[in-house]
């Protein structure tokens, strides 16, 4: 199968990881990617801060983006066409190629009602013969405006290449040391928008235990309204192999989806537990359709989120049996399975 995949660089990788399982499958993928940079000379002299000029700029990089997607699909003929979110790929695209006779198949990770997040999802909905989604609350609402598309509901996956114990141990070896600490957050700021004062209002009330925090410089934004977090505060965005050793080493991981994710989780949980970490996951209900409750620590409040920070750092031996769970539960839900998926219901379509 010849597969067209419109890429864009988010950081968690989805799409990296999807495309190397098509590949790794037999099938063939080819991809356009969107770089959406405003010119040198916005750059140089700050007319960036221009919201108007900046975003004319910004259409008009997207309007050529899809003018190439349609380009391409004429000349490669594909298959199927491969979106995750929304990808700057535009409604008119995605129409053309259901008239070009092309599959299209979407993967939402996040809710594609979100004003801020999205532009042309909804409108773009309708024409995906498949859509697939993992928070299932947004399923009633997708259906209303994708009534002839196929909704099907997937969990999140990992990439057994990147996430393995055979990676930390190589990781600890070049190094010559592990990356040690009490608890462990890596991730999104959020920079100015309200998800950001969600997660830094919970890591404010583990400064006391010992976290230490890694992410994007929006980080520094939080801190005047969490000022303590400064101290927690490691700096930049981990490299892959140093992400990887604070899985597998850090005492305890906390894990927090998104606050908008309300019954899903992160593709995070099962990273973690691949690299044989032990997490404590803000509480979504689907982990039990992937762990039984004695196989992962959640937590629903901040007082029970404490207490059971302070029995793990107090007993660091109890971790065990849910690490050991935890690389029993990734068996079944990497990318290439999840790939295997998608490909099945197209046979079947």
């Amino acid at each position: 199968m010849k597969i067209l995949m419109a890429n864009y660089p988010w950081i968690g990788g989805i799409a990296k990881y999807i495309e190397e399982a098509f590949t790794e499958l037999g099938h063939e993928v080819e991809q356009n990617y969107y770089r959406g940079q405003t010119p040198f000379l916005h750059r140089a002299f700050k007319l960036n801060q221009i919201k108007y000029l900046d975003r004319k700029c910004l259409e008009r990089i997207r309007a050529r983006f899809n003018i190439e997607i349609r380009s391409h699909a004429k000349n490669i003929c594909p298959d199927m066409f491969f979106v995750f979110n929304e990808g700057y790929v535009n409604t008119e695209t995605v129409q053309s190629m259901r008239c070009m006779g092309i599959r299209t198949v979407c993967l939402i990770g996040d809710n594609p009602f979100d004003s801020y997040r999205f532009r042309e999802l909804p409108y773009s909905l309708k024409y995906f013969d498949h859509i697939y989604v993992a928070e299932k609350n947004w399923i009633s609402n997708i259906r209303m405006v994708a009534a002839g598309s196929k909704i099907i509901k997937m969990h999140s996956a990992y990439d057994s290449r990147r996430f393995n114990i055979d990676h930390v141990k190589e990781n600890d070896q070049a190094r010559n040391k592990e990356i040690n600490c009490q608890i462990a957050f890596s991730g999104e700021s959020y920079y100015q928008c309200a998800e950001g004062g969600y997660r830094c209002a919970v890591l404010s009330n583990l400064v006391e235990y010992g976290l230490v925090l890694w992410g994007d410089c929006g980080w520094k934004y939080q801190f005047k309204f969490y000022p303590e977090l400064v101290r927690a505060y490691n700096g930049g965005r981990l490299s892959l192999d140093e992400l990887v050793s604070v899985y597998a080493n850090a005492t305890i991981n906390l894990n927090m989806p998104s606050p908008q994710i309300i019954t899903s989780f992160q593709p995070r949980v099962f990273e973690i537990a691949a690299c044989g970490g032990f997490q404590i996951v803000d509480y979504r209900e689907d982990l039990l359709e992937v762990f039984k409750k004695d196989e992962i620590v959640t937590f629903k409040t901040i007082p029970e989120l404490k207490e059971k920070v302070e029995y793990f750092i107090r007993y660091p031996e109890k971790r065990k049996p849910y690490i050991d769970s935890g690389l029993k539960a990734i068996k079944g839900n990497t990318w290439k399975d999840r790939v295997e998926m998608i490909l099945n219901n197209m046979d079947n379509y």
